[in-house]
């Protein structure tokens, strides 16, 4: 094999291609691909002035700075740009965001195999190296450890050394290899393409990608096209390629081992299938069902895929330009009973999803797009002689541009800063054209001519926490999640609860409250346990968060984790039970899901529709209106004359204008289409309204946000915070979860003032309601009644 050389490179004088490059060119049109970014790969010096003429936008009227990117922090329109659909602020949002900067960081950076005090990203890279030197029972001499980065005025020695490994007798695998080659145009400055893999077997000729996870995705097969063309431009022969993936066996996951699987091929959704559980919390998801997942994820039921007589693999993938179709569950449930019953040839039939263009071209594109200094936002309309807004070579099967979002809202500007989610407007930007824009302005304009309102479903959920003598419970949970496993059985990545604080409320009066941190250093599946139970308190009447697929999840997954130690009889983890009052897995079943069937969720006021036979709403003037919600019409039940069923009517006239669906228990216009508690946060505290309980401002806090508060405890579990600055930690770390929960306990009492300046004897039922008793609307007194 011989490598094709490089000459040393005038940093000055040559544009370096990578995959970003490639991605960007894939989805996008060619100004995009070398369009100005910032550090957070975000746009800036945006023209207001497409290539025909075509205005997106009036500089001075934006709210943006496009010099820099910079937003305003108190515009609508810097929330719009920040956040996405309705899901703002999820935990899980922000345990993937974490992990996938951690790993980019990581692969940004040399690391060496026997370095000690590694990263939790470089102990599972090593353990991966120990993977596959096992696998091809290879010896630590006959791997070659690459430098993985390499400045572009020595990225000809990258060449050289990967042809000196070629080179080496005794050496076969190489990890971190750097494939590079050159590109000349004819008077114009070089090109240089350079991709990375994890490792190359010259042996076996095979290319092995590593994801660090246990699932593949379409933008796998554009990460493969990329990598495996550009090894093959530089002289590297390619006969196989495979993936190392993270085991998605959860027994197979060892406190402080990292298991891989290797996959020869890749599911081709944007998103990877889940195991669902039922409505009636069965003991464990389906064994069989999460095994036809785990195959279906990690590609490995598609590489016993046909298609035209073609193994469905990722290098034939490469091999015929073509994107894999997904086998469905019961296909692969067909494959399992061949593969258990020792078919000598199992396979299933699969199609093509698509067709993808040749990676010449898309280099070609690359290239020719470097002298592009303008966009193309519009298009020429014949009937209307005149540019309008169309963005279609924005899309392609790999998806879209992902700077629409930010276009978008440029050319509309700040008044149409709103939601494009299921609670906003639902009207999700698939493709950026005037049909969009037109759909949105209007969308939007109809929702600021209608008031903000709550309906009877409001009432109704906020009955149970007007009850008397009853005990409610207030928690909110903190996550740790880690690639290496916490303890035996938690897969890579899963989350636990190692963080609680609790206020237990009775009749409006606090009666206790506790912050509950556990060691992420030490934590143990008992710990998790003890967590439930404190949450538990001896069989509250509700338990209160805001988000409950969190919590109720998290308290789940441990009866699940605890069901298995029953399950092996592990006697030392059963005593430790016994030791907490927990005689049987049943005791401790019952506990957690008393819990979660008792669960009041706050963001209910805002998801949840209301009845289809009741329909009908109560104006709210108590949010301060922006500049752009101008209500079109007054209806005020105190003012109206006629009957339930006359009222009910002229709702409905109104709301069928608006509302193509079920209205929400609770619409406020100023939260553009958002249910997060942090932007109910921020409207509470701009309204400036006063409450028996307070939330403190979280810029003040040391412990800001819960992005802040993961890293503190994965820094603590990775070794890297000592018991000293631990001390100080944990305090804050208490202070950030405790106003959480404070948090939620004004957003009920905002709850309770929106409802009141309607209905102001609201506050008469306060901690008198019978339970089980609901608050209703006697139309006859227009005073609320039970």
């Amino acid at each position: 094999m011989q490598i094709s050389s490089l000459k040393k490179l005038n940093k000055n004088n040559v544009h370096l291609i990578t995959f970003k490059h490639f991605q960007i060119a894939s989805t996008s049109q060619p100004y995009f691909i070398w369009a100005p970014r910032n550090i957070n790969g975000e746009l800036i010096n945006l023209a207001p002035t497409d290539i025909n003429g075509f205005e997106l936008y009036k500089k001075e009227n934006t709210q943006i700075d496009t010099n820099n990117a910079e937003l305003n922090p108190d515009s609508e329109f810097s929330a719009i740009l920040d956040t996405d659909e309705d899901n703002v602020g999820d935990e899980n949002d922000i345990h993937n965001e974490y992990f996938n900067k951690q790993f980019q960081q990581f692969l940004n950076s040399n690391w060496d195999y026997a370095s000690e005090n590694q990263s939790l990203f470089a102990q599972a890279y090593k353990q991966c190296v120990d993977f596959l030197i096992k696998k091809l029972n290879l010896s630590l001499e006959n791997i070659y450890f690459n430098s993985r980065i390499r400045p572009l005025e020595q990225l000809h020695l990258a060449v050289e050394d990967f042809q000196n490994f070629i080179n080496n007798k005794t050496q076969s695998l190489i990890i971190d290899p750097i494939f590079t080659y050159l590109i000349s145009p004819e008077n114009e400055s070089d090109y240089v393409v350079k991709a990375t893999a994890f490792a190359y077997d010259k042996n076996s000729k095979i290319l092995y990608i590593n994801k660090f996870k246990d699932s593949t995705s379409l933008s796998d097969y554009l990460q493969t096209n990329f990598i495996y063309n550009t090894a093959t431009k530089m002289g590297v022969e390619i006969k196989d390629i495979q993936f190392v993936l993270v085991d998605p066996d959860e027994s197979k996951h060892k406190k402080g081992h990292v298991p891989f699987i290797i996959s020869r091929s890749a599911f081709s959704a944007n998103t990877k299938s889940s195991v669902s559980r039922n409505k009636d919390y069965r003991k464990l998801k389906d064994p069989n069902e999460v095994r036809i997942v785990g195959m279906k994820n990690s590609g490995v039921a598609i590489q016993y895929g046909i298609c035209d007589g073609v193994q469905t693999t990722i290098m034939n993938a490469m091999i015929e330009r073509k994107v894999w179709g997904n086998p469905r569950s019961k296909t692969i449930a067909d494959l399992v009973k061949k593969l258990d019953t020792g078919d000598p040839k199992p396979s299933i039939e699969i199609s093509t999803k698509f067709e993808f263009e040749p990676y010449e071209q898309i280099i070609e594109k690359i290239i020719n797009a470097s002298k592009v200094q303008i966009p193309t936002y519009s298009k020429f309309n014949p009937d209307l002689k005149q540019y309008q807004l169309d963005m279609d070579l924005d899309n392609s099967s790999w998806g879209k541009n992902p700077d629409l979002k930010r276009i978008a809202f440029l050319h509309m500007g700040e008044q149409y800063a709103f939601s494009t989610g299921n609670s906003g407007t639902a009207n999700s930007l698939k493709k950026l054209d005037i049909n969009f824009i037109n759909k949105q302005r209007s969308i939007v304009e109809n929702l600021y001519s209608f008031p903000n309102f709550f309906t009877d479903k409001a009432l109704e959920l906020i009955s149970p926490l007007m009850s008397k003598d009853t005990k409610i419970v207030w928690y909110d949970y903190e996550g740790l999640s880690s690639i290496v496993p916490i303890f035996d059985g938690l897969k890579s990545y899963n989350q636990i609860a190692h963080q609680v604080s609790i206020i237990v409320t009775q009749n409006g009066s606090i009666v206790y409250e506790e912050d509950i941190l556990h060691d992420p250093k030490t934590v143990s599946l008992i710990d998790l346990v003890k967590v439930i139970l404190a949450v538990y308190q001896q069989k509250a009447d509700y338990y209160v968060v805001f988000n409950k697929g969190y919590e109720n999840t998290r308290n789940l997954e441990v009866r699940d984790q605890v069901l298995k130690h029953y399950q092996q009889n592990d006697t030392e983890f059963i005593a430790e039970m016994r030791a907490l009052g927990i005689e049987s897995l049943l005791d401790f079943e019952s506990i957690v899901l008393y819990i979660n069937e008792n669960t009041i969720d706050l963001m209910d006021f805002f998801t949840k529709d209301s009845d289809t036979t009741n329909q009908a709403f109560y104006s709210v003037d108590y949010v301060k209106h922006s500049e752009y919600h101008n209500p079109s019409f007054n209806l005020s039940i105190h003012d109206f004359k006629g009957n339930k069923a006359n009222y009910q009517e002229e709702c409905d006239k109104f709301r069928r204008q608006i509302f193509k669906k079920n209205i929400k228990a609770v619409k406020i216009i100023e939260l553009l289409g958002y249910t997060s508690i942090k932007k109910l946060e921020k409207l509470i505290t701009k309204n400036n309204y006063k409450y028996d309980y307070e939330i403190k401002e979280y810029a003040g806090l040391e412990v800001k946000n819960g992005s802040m508060a993961l890293e503190i405890a994965i820094n603590r579990f990775a070794g890297y915070i000592g018991e000293h600055e631990w001390a100080h930690k944990s305090l804050k770390l208490k202070e950030y979860c405790h106003n959480d929960v404070v948090a939620m306990i004004v957003v009920y009492e905002f709850l309770l003032g929106f409802i009141a300046s309607v209905f102001p004897d609201i506050y008469d039922f306060k901690n008198k309601l019978a339970k089980g008793q609901i608050l209703k609307v006697d139309f006859d007194t227009k005073k609320l009644t039970t």
